[in-house]
């Protein structure tokens, strides 16, 4: 039984960070179409315009899968595939929009954020300890345990109909 509940624990807790994760990287991809749609007011002049516009909401995504993967809620070389899904959708919007021009060696053998000359936000992440490694943490079964004994010493506990 204790088995299982610390299994829904951390598993609970992995998907957290994942969620979050997916959710940031989408709404940066989303942006992205958003602002390349063919209806759309916005018209790019350079890469650089392109990713002042897309900076804040990359940036988010990229910090939020570098913070999973140090949590270890994500293999590293998944967080690098995330990276790299964000950094090849906007080179080939950029593409597409004939902002850049890069060479077939360029496409094949260099980094998409090398080509887009991004600069990559620092990120100083540690390890941090899971909750319920921290002194006072209490389980949702001990809380449960903690507030039955409480009804039923002060009377406050309904009969069962």
């Amino acid at each position: 039984m204790n088995e299982h509940r610390r299994v829904i624990r951390n598993r609970a807790y992995n998907l957290y960070f994942r969620n979050k994760y997916k959710r940031k990287s989408c709404q940066a991809i989303f942006a992205m179409r958003y602002l390349f749609d063919s209806g759309s007011t916005f018209k790019p002049t350079s890469v650089k315009h392109v990713k002042k516009k897309l900076k804040s909401k990359m940036d988010i995504a990229l910090i939020w899968i570098e913070r999973a993967a140090v949590q270890g809620t994500i293999k590293p070389w998944r967080a690098k595939m995330a990276k790299e899904k964000l950094f090849n959708a906007m080179l080939q919007f950029c593409i597409g929009k004939k902002l850049i021009k890069p060479t077939r060696d360029e496409l094949n053998f260099t980094p998409a954020y090398k080509l887009l000359e991004y600069e990559l936000p620092v990120i100083h992440q540690l390890r941090e300890p899971r909750p319920w490694q921290l002194p006072g943490w209490k389980s949702p079964w001990m809380l449960k345990r903690e507030f039955r004994k409480w009804e039923l010493d002060t009377g406050r506990a309904f009969a069962a109909k």
